[in-house]
């Protein structure tokens, strides 16, 4: 619970703190309980006791991100009801000062956040991790944070409680109340995420972009609330003007009632006096004088020319006498004849109240006087009203103030003021000689003999959000249109605001409009280069050396003018790749159907289909292009039973779905891997509908996702499903509900991963089964011809089907922590600690996870072929009718990979075979005859299998007993015997196995070695089916060494002709050598050979059963001491000075001693090097002008190659746009959106794999090209040539197959069918990056791999090999100095995206025997290498460019994403090698076109800069405007002060 060593654990006290000081001002007037300042001690050590003992959780990002933001808020609450007990207010008005206050404190903390992140002010992670340090403030932060939190509460101070202290009683909006602390909550958890998340996902510009937001959004709450306050202040006023309005109104009715009454009887008393007096004395006459005199006081005698002023004079005068004021009026009562009388009525009462008020209290007795006049004048009425006075206070609306209590006070001068301003007049006040002047101006109307009807007896009201008088006196002289804020104006006064007012408000504004452009405009040209990936850039402008500009430089043909069209064209490729790589499993002959069958589709997957994978492969399935499931059927099937589809949709808030026992879902979103819950409606909603279905065929679609960042759960489910890729009791409850009321039942599975259903194959009531990959965009299309039979399946696994996942080798040494954030520690090293700093400063410490390759080279069909081979199925669970063990439910296969059935029967012959050890080839024709009745394609794969000996065993060589050598794919072979004839080609050194024991005779250890002996070859149908077989003998055993290397070595490392042809010497010159494979992985054979290193295994041939692969122990998470200073290396600091592997250390990998040449003005361009070879001495004279002191440019050419590669003016290499997707140039951001518009969405990697149709191939990879001429795009991130390696791996969707060869093949067609459109492919994620689970950013070295190097070699790195020695692409290229066009076939294999995982303890990003010596060395590897997304630590950059990876793929823009060492020989060689590797690949490709010899490249401004640019002048205009406006009114304010409130001279 304590941890003291947190930030966090400090910051909430400091943060109860701060809240309390905030509301301590926000509640400073309000009423307080008695003992307040004890109830006000006592509250506060409460809650910072409270705020002590509160726990600090360190888990995942997410976890801490909600845990914390329930900690801030909790303690929020505590501190409202800590108020509650001093403060003797209503709990809805402490709640609204609370939120106020937390508004404020979370202004100033995430304005100071702001500047210290951005000016680097200091570093102080709140959520750090519970072991990293404290960092203290800074010197410089601590004014800053006073400065800061200083300003923000005197703001609050001024400005809310300003308005809190002109409402006696505050009246409280509870739903706006609820709504801005609806903002101010999802504020703090927003911030809380972004924080939580700092040093992994986050970087500092969306943490900056989310701090101004919470300035922003927290200001406009405060906003809203101030003026809420004010309008709620002013509409209050005018409640009470109009009740007073409203009782001036009756009094006046019942005044003139008692006048007229009183003067009635004093009329009869004056005549009874004048009648007692002619009666002859009985009353002396002074005595009567004295009574008349009394009486004619309550005798109304004055008659101004109007009753309602008559009467108001009379009864005044009456109430003043008793006092002793005299009221003198000189009025012309017909000017008032067009008010109504209860205005003239409130109007004078006021005025004559106000004056009585002044007076009664003078001691003086001649100066208790009232003068009022009425007078007309230039067609005005003036009112003037004027009496003695003594001291007077005027407040800001220009009214007196006055001392009274009461809830009327000081709203009678607001009555007055109001009533003249209905009128279109205007009141003013003041004071001058000791004598109080009311003076009040009206217009006088056109015709005032009468009273104007235009102004009823109308007081204000407000009804909705609009003011006016009402009444049924017609027409308002005051619009009834005006807004309610004017008319909440009109109650405060004529007079303009204060220009202090004005002024700060203002000011206020211009500053938040300056920091939004500063933030935005600064944040956006920092990542200019991903805001032109993500927005697009300017306009491409291609500058040619005079003379050059009528050269035809349009080295690659671009077939579509827009992108619509290169789309559609895409897609007619797609529907080709789902036409030939869907796979039929299963068919009891019901397919194919014909096209009046009536059909009904059900499965939850039918209406939420699979077409991709999440992450980098989302499909956008909401383009039009897009063919859904529904389209499929109704494109064939014209009698569809939709009920169970309707149902389906009623029924969506019945969805369920089963669960892993764990909880962990990694598919919250689309980068967070396979949605490991598993959906699917509950039984009754089909039930309800099962009636529909008889006599029709039941199409169930069931579905796998896999995705970025997680794995497939491996684990059991809720509903008893042992695993996500096993049948889940929803649906088998809905097959069997299917089965029963349909006559026929035909399963669609829509996954990328192979499924454990041996109970779909068994059942015989299971008519078909169809897998149908990630179908993308032309799928469920293809599935629809291929349902009625317009297309003949001929797709074929590339992965095996087995009966029980959870018995495969590879399950126990998988890791099932599901996603890339959460561990379960199995597959973790106990004291094994990665220790390392997240780019905000935070020290983390991780146990480093492990994979154990126990079973090397048995993987996939390889084990189960050896596994049958060596009798190891033992099992009597077999299918009905099945007497072969290998397809046992136990521990068997339900389908081989090369599996697939089709709708006609082919036979394959091996016709001929002829072995040439001499020219290094077996040559194998086979004759393929289509025996059915329709038309279709056949594979033809060939397996060979090689001799295991005692001589294997000897020198720990596995083989399996069969591998696939090579496959071809027919055409369409007509039906009734239709024929073609295949040839397949295979060299023999493609059959050597990777001895890593072997030691050579030059000192190094480890070759390939072709083993002598009989070797067979077969012809199958899948890798268990035999068609035909033969064998050849290789006379001797063959070693390649360097004494005799491999004939596939020499290639690789030879120069290639102007037709891609060997040459037969070293690209590198005459004085380089041709360099066989040797060992690169030691320290990982140690591994897993040595048991004083580790307990691993390897599964051997030779003692099967014995070295079966068992699950991580105790022993094997406690990794030994070479394997902990092998970490150390792996992931520790790098100190580039004194680094013996590849520091500035003589004998270092990397070491230089001597600058290269830079700065020199050669006056060449990269254009000119188009066509060169690598190795041509032009590129030394190119990079001699290379200048390493320009840090940013080398650092946005390098290090943010995050989806572009930034341009080097000095040798004018123009900017790059690359694009990530495995099904196209699709990747999508989290709303499923694409990054790029009118692309096409391809199916996955596994359904083109499965069409083993390599043209295929070439054709998808030149499809994408032409995409990427028509939109603008240069690089591709593609494809992925990863294994799958286990089904329940989360990316199996962008990788081909379980087998090397399958992957290699198609691999190479892609990326030359793509080079040949210029486009470069980076193809990824290179290499034993095979599972997602632990997969991090910013610890891509950490997940470290153990294997032989057999296995490495043969499996893992096969694919890359075969890639980068055998892809080609032709280029056009100026070939003289007259402009001649030549042509050149090079190598295609130009860029490399290396994994996050460190094979053998070394990750690939630093791993210079893999990069260099394999890659580079071994393979002949010309281009640039690229991490994948990855967050360095210190100095990392310097150790990934000196290892051969030359780019780092990111988007966060710090200091330290840069290589830190410029100046030393050994790092400007790194530089300089690093640039030229990206040059080279970037030169011979599209984005070039259009550029001759010395041309330069350049771009005009993108269109987000030209927006951003025309929203800072709008901006900055609007400032200026601002100021002038200020300028302006001040000088008016000088000229007019009766204008302005504040300007009065009293």
């Amino acid at each position: 619970m304590f941890e003291f060593s947190s930030p966090l654990f400090w910051y909430k006290l400091v943060f109860t703190a701060e809240l309390l000081i905030a509301e301590a001002l926000a509640t400073y007037t309000l009423a307080r309980r008695r003992h307040f300042a004890l109830r006000a001690v006592l509250s506060a050590a409460v809650v910072f006791a409270a705020a002590f003992l509160y726990p600090v959780a360190f888990g995942n990002a997410v976890f801490n991100a909600l845990f914390n933001s329930v900690m801030f808020l909790t303690l929020f609450a505590l501190t409202v009801l800590a108020l509650k007990c001093c403060y003797n207010e209503k709990f809805v008005t402490l709640v609204f000062c609370c939120v106020i206050a937390y508004t404020t404190q979370h202004i100033a903390y995430s304005t100071y956040n702001f500047l210290i992140n951005v000016f680097d002010i200091g570093n102080f992670n709140i959520y750090g991790s519970a072991s990293g340090d404290v960092n203290d403030f800074s010197a410089l932060a601590v004014p800053v944070y006073l400065g800061v939190y200083g300003f923000a509460y005197w703001f609050v101070w001024a400005f809310v409680e300003h308005k809190l202290r002109e409402q006696e009683k505050l009246i409280v909006n509870v739903p706006l109340l609820f709504c801005f602390a609806g903002i101010l909550a999802v504020d703090v958890v927003l911030n809380a995420f972004v924080t939580a998340n700092a040093g992994e996902e986050a970087d500092i510009v969306s943490t900056a972009v989310v701090y101004v937001y919470s300035v922003m959004s927290c200001s406009f709450a405060l906003g809203m609330l101030y003026s809420v306050l004010g309008k709620r202040l002013a509409e209050s006023e005018l409640e009470t003007v109009e009740e007073l309005w409203r009782q001036d109104k009756k009094n006046y009715e019942l005044s003139r009632e008692n006048i007229e009454q009183i003067n009635i009887k004093c009329h009869d008393l004056k005549h009874q006096i004048r009648r007692l007096g002619a009666d002859g004395g009985r009353v002396s006459g002074e005595y009567l004088k004295g009574l008349e005199a009394a009486v004619n006081i309550y005798d109304t005698s004055v008659k101004t020319g109007n009753p309602a002023l008559d009467l108001l004079i009379a009864e005044n005068s009456i109430y003043m006498a008793k006092y002793g004021i005299r009221l003198s009026a000189m009025v012309d009562g017909e000017a008032l004849s067009f008010m109504s009388e209860s205005d003239i009525y409130s109007l004078f009462g006021n005025a004559l109240r106000n004056a009585f008020e002044a007076l009664v209290a003078e001691p003086d007795k001649d100066k208790r006087v009232v003068h009022m006049r009425v007078r007309k004048a230039a067609g005005m009425l003036a009112i003037d009203v004027e009496n003695s006075c003594g001291e007077v206070r005027f407040g800001e609306d220009g009214l007196p103030v006055t001392d009274k209590s009461g809830a009327e006070h000081g709203y009678g001068m607001r009555s007055m003021r109001l009533i003249a301003q209905k009128y279109g007049g205007s009141l003013n006040a003041f004071v001058e000689d000791g004598m109080f002047c009311l003076g009040i101006f009206l217009p006088l109307p056109k015709s005032n003999g009468e009273r104007n009807k235009s102004y009823g007896e109308r007081p204000l009201s407000i009804s909705g959000d609009k003011c006016y008088h009402s009444g049924d006196g017609g027409e308002s002289h005051t619009s009834p249109n005006n807004e309610k804020g004017e008319m909440i104006a009109m109650a405060e006064g004529k007079k303009k605001m204060s220009n202090r007012r004005f002024i700060t408000i203002i000011a206020i504004a211009m500053a938040l409009l300056l920091a939004v452009m500063l933030t935005v405009t600064i944040v956006m040209n920092y990542f200019s280069q991903t805001m032109d990936a993500y927005l697009g850039r300017g306009a491409r402008s291609v500058t040619n050396v005079e003379g050059a500009e009528d050269w035809d430089t349009d080295y690659y043909e671009q077939k579509y003018e827009t992108s619509p069209e290169a789309r559609d064209a895409a897609a007619k490729v797609a529907a080709k790749i789902s036409d030939n790589g869907i796979v039929l499993l299963k068919n009891d002959g019901c397919l194919p159907l014909a096209k009046t069958t009536r059909v009904t589709p059900m499965g939850y997957r039918y209406l939420d289909p699979i077409y991709g994978g999440s992450g980098s492969g989302n499909v956008n399935s909401t383009e039009d292009y897009v063919v859904t499931p529904e389209e499929g059927v109704a494109a064939v099937f014209g009698d569809i039973n939709n009920a169970v589809a309707t149902a389906m949709k009623e029924a969506e808030d019945e969805l369920e779905a089963a669960n892993p026992v764990n909880g962990a879902d990694g598919g919250s979103d689309n980068y967070s891997g396979a949605r490991t819950s598993v959906p699917e409606y509950p039984e009754a909603v089909y039930e309800g509908v099962a009636n529909t279905m008889k006599d029709t065929v039941g199409l169930v679609y069931i579905g796998r996702v896999g995705g970025e960042g997680g794995d497939l759960c491996a684990t059991e489910y809720d509903d008893g499903t042992v695993h996500e890729l096993a049948l889940t009791a929803r649906e088998r409850a809905l097959l069997e509900l299917a089965k029963k009321n349909c006559s026929e039942v035909i399963v669609i599975l829509d996954t990328s991963n192979a499924m454990q259903v041996p109970e779909l194959e068994d059942d015989e009531k299971i008519g078909a089964i169809l897998e149908i990959g990630g179908p993308g965009c032309s799928g469920f299309g293809s599935l629809g011809r291929i349902l009625v039979g317009d297309v003949n399946p001929s797709g074929r696994l590339v992965d095996t089907w087995a009966a029980d996942f959870t018995k495969d080798p590879v399950y126990v040494n998988f890791d099932k922590s599901i996603t890339n954030n959460v561990s379960d520690g199995i597959m973790n090293y106990t004291n094994a600690i990665h220790t390392y700093q997240t780019p905000d400063g935070v020290t983390v410490n991780y146990n480093i996870p492990f994979r154990e390759y126990e079973e090397g080279v048995y993987m996939g069909y390889r084990y189960y072929e050896t596994a049958a081979s060596l009798g190891y199925f033992t099992s009597d669970d077999l299918p009905d009718g099945v007497t072969d063990p290998y397809y046992n439910r136990e521990n068997g296969v339900v389908y081989p990979f090369g599996f697939g059935l089709s709708y006609t029967t082919f036979t394959q012959e091996i016709t001929d075979m002829d072995v040439s050890e001499a020219d290094n080839r077996l040559t194998v024709t086979v004759e393929v005859v289509n025996t059915g009745d329709k038309d279709g394609r056949d594979t033809v794969q060939l397996y060979f299998s090689a001799p295991y000996t005692d001589f294997d065993v000897t020198n720990m060589i596995e083989k399996p007993s069969v591998v696939l050598g090579e496959y071809a794919k027919t055409g369409v072979l007509k039906a009734d015997g239709g024929k073609e004839t295949v040839t397949i080609e295979l060299a023999l050194d493609e059959m050597a196995s990777y001895c890593f024991t072997r030691k050579n005779g030059d000192g190094t250890t480890g070759a390939y070695v072709l083993e002598g002996g009989k070797y067979g070859v077969s012809i199958r149908s899948d890798s268990h089916t035999v068609i035909d077989s033969d064998e050849f003998e290789i006379s001797e055993t063959v070693w390649y060494d360097n004494d005799n290397i491999r004939p596939s070595e020499i290639a690789a490392q030879s120069a290639l002709d102007a037709k891609g042809e060997p040459l037969g010497y070293p690209a590198a010159g005459p004085d380089a050598e041709f360099t066989a494979a040797t060992n690169k992985y030691e320290k990982s054979n140690a591994y897993m050979t040595d048991d004083s290193i580790s307990e691993a295994t390897i599964l051997s041939r030779s003692n099967w059963e014995a070295t079966q692969p068992t699950g991580a122990t105790d022993a094997d998470r406690m990794a030994s001491e070479e394997v902990v200073e092998w970490m150390e290396w792996n992931a520790g600091a790098f100190d580039y000075e004194t680094d013996e592997v590849l520091g500035n250390v003589s004998g270092s990998l990397a070491y230089k001693a001597d600058k290269p040449v830079s700065g020199a003005d050669n006056k060449l361009t990269l254009a000119d090097m188009r066509g060169l070879d690598y190795y041509d001495d032009n590129w030394d004279i190119l990079l001699d002008q290379l200048d390493y002191t320009d840090t940013d440019e080398l650092k946005l050419a390098l290090f943010m190659g995050g989806y572009t590669t930034g341009e080097v003016t000095t040798i004018g290499k123009p900017l790059t746009v690359d694009r990530d997707g495995p099904q196209g140039l699709t990747q999508s951001s989290n709303d499923g959106s694409s990054w790029l518009g009118n692309v096409c969405a391809y199916p996955s990697e596994v359904v083109l794999a499965q069409t083993w149709d390599r043209d295929l191939a070439y054709e998808y990879g030149y499809s994408v090209g032409q995409e990427a001429l028509t939109n603008g795009t240069n690089g591709w991130y593609a494809p992925g040539v990863n294994m799958h390696r286990s089904p329940f791996a989360g990316r199996n969707f962008e990788y081909f197959s379980e087998d090397p060869i399958v992957t290699g093949i198609m691999g190479t067609a892609v990326v030359s069918g793509a080079g040949d459109c210029g486009v470069y492919c980076a193809f990824k994620h290179f290499a034993l990056n095979d599972q997602e689970a632990q997969r991090q950013p910013d610890r891509s070295f950490d997940i470290t791999v153990w294997a032989t190097e057999q296995a490495i070699r043969e499996i893992y790195l096969k694919p890359g090999e075969m890639m980068v020695k055998n892809a080609r692409k032709t280029i056009k290229y100026i070939a003289d100095d007259e402009g001649n066009i030549a042509t050149k076939t090079m190598r295609a294999a130009d860029a490399i995206m290396v994994g996050d995982a460190s094979p053998g303890g070394e990750y690939t990003g630093y791993s210079y025997a893999l990069l260099n010596g394999i890659i580079r060395g071994e393979w002949g590897f010309q281009g640039f290498m690229i991490t994948d997304m990855h967050v360095p630590y210190e100095n990392e950059c310097d150790k990934l460019v000196r290892a051969g990876c030359d780019v780092l793929m990111t988007m966060t823009y710090l200091s330290k994403f840069s290589v830190s060492d410029t100046q030393s020989a050994t790092g400007q060689w790194a530089l300089r090698n690093a640039i030229k590797n990206v040059s080279f690949t970037v030169v011979n490709s599209n984005a070039m076109q259009g550029a001759a010899p010395g041309a330069i490249i350049t771009y005009a401004m993108s269109p987000w800069a030209v927006g951003l640019l025309i929203g800072d002048i709008v901006i900055g205009l609007l400032i200026v405007a601002g100021a002038v406006w200020i300028v302006l009114r001040v000088r008016d304010s000088k000229k007019n002060p009766e204008k302005y409130k504040g300007t009065e001279k009293i």
